[in-house]
């Protein structure tokens, strides 16, 4: 009886101080958690500039592979997030309207595009200077097709198809330089890299939006 009592009580022993080791490995990791929230710095601010897009289409021509890009300025505005981790790391998203679309030189065929795009660039910062890169997600808010005579919407349906999609995947670069009053100048390439054609089976044929853009900005928490 006693050896039954004394492995009885071995164990739950044994069991309590699994159960207090692994309170303590959360407990842990908990206050990691609150110190690591807490060392944050976010900040935010507001950016405009202005852009140089080209609407790419890519496809086959006579068995031969084909590329044609079509160019416009366009601009781009919207707010800025900085999530400061250390004094050379950040997180900084960012919610952009962009006109993006381009113009054919050899006809008269016009696209224009305005879109929400959400850029998420992993900065490295040094004495003002900042650059790095990461993810773009952009939705089309509109889009037309001009002609001569005619306008075409590239989100609508009501032809019984939808020309381009309005979803499209990115990466997007990001260099500038900021100031100590808060502004702050950047220059950023976005590339379209998910196929934004709107078709069951595109083969070759891929279409995407491409841009560089040049703003200037202004962060509140300097």
């Amino acid at each position: 009886g006693l050896l039954l009592h004394t492995e009885w009580f071995v164990c739950i022993l044994a069991k309590s101080k699994t159960y207090i080791m692994k309170k303590t490995f959360l407990f842990a990791i908990a206050l990691f958690a609150i110190h690591s929230l807490h060392a944050q710095k976010t900040t935010f601010g507001i950016k405009a500039g202005v852009n140089t897009n080209a609407f790419v289409v890519r496809g086959e021509s006579g068995g031969d592979k084909v590329s044609y890009s079509a160019s416009k300025i366009g601009f781009q505005a919207g707010g800025v997030a900085d999530i400061s981790f250390s004094e050379h790391f950040s997180i900084q998203p960012n919610l952009l309207v962009v006109l993006k679309g381009g113009k054919y030189p050899a006809s008269k065929y016009a696209i224009n595009i305005f879109s929400a795009d959400l850029p998420i660039n992993f900065l490295y910062k040094n004495n003002g200077f900042f650059a790095g890169a990461g993810p773009n997600l952009s939705y089309g808010i509109s889009g037309k097709i001009k002609a001569e005579d005619e306008t075409i919407d590239v989100y609508s349906d009501e032809a019984g198809e939808i020309p381009l999609k309005r979803f499209e995947m990115g990466a997007n670069l990001l260099m500038g330089y900021q100031f100590a009053k808060g502004v702050s100048i950047s220059a950023n390439y976005t590339l379209g890299v998910s196929n934004i054609l709107n078709v069951d089976d595109p083969g070759d044929s891929k279409v995407n939006n491409n841009y560089l853009g040049l703003s200037i900005g202004f962060n509140f928490g300097k």
